[in-house]
């Protein structure tokens, strides 16, 4: 095992470190083998962050369009729930116009 293997085994990253290196990577398309040189951490060590970043990501995803197809979902209700209201106000003016109108021809 080589030395740097061996002072890395077991360390631990903070997150913005993690985000930092991703971002790099992302940014200059880096490999793995090229992020490992750059900031002195193992491929392995990369490849799995980027998983978990792409997880991460896939999570948030789903669960924006779950937040997103639900909205829609009410947003019809809504619609549809004006548009009886809309219908219910034209019949309401259409019988108080004719109950004006009988009054007027009653006076």
């Amino acid at each position: 095992m080589s030395e740097i293997a061996r002072v890395n085994c077991g360390k631990r990253y903070s997150g913005s470190f993690k985000e930092n290196v991703l971002r790099v990577a992302k940014e200059r398309s880096l490999n793995a083998t090229e992020v490992s040189r750059l900031f002195g951490i193992a491929p392995v060590t990369f490849k799995d962050w980027v998983k978990k970043a792409e997880t991460r990501a896939a999570e948030a995803r789903a669960k924006a369009l779950a937040k997103e197809k639900a909205i829609r979902k009410e947003l019809s209700q809504l619609v549809m729930a004006s548009a009886k209201l809309n219908e219910a106000m034209g019949q309401l003016e259409l019988e108080l116009y004719q109950l004006q109108k009988e009054l007027n021809k009653a006076s």
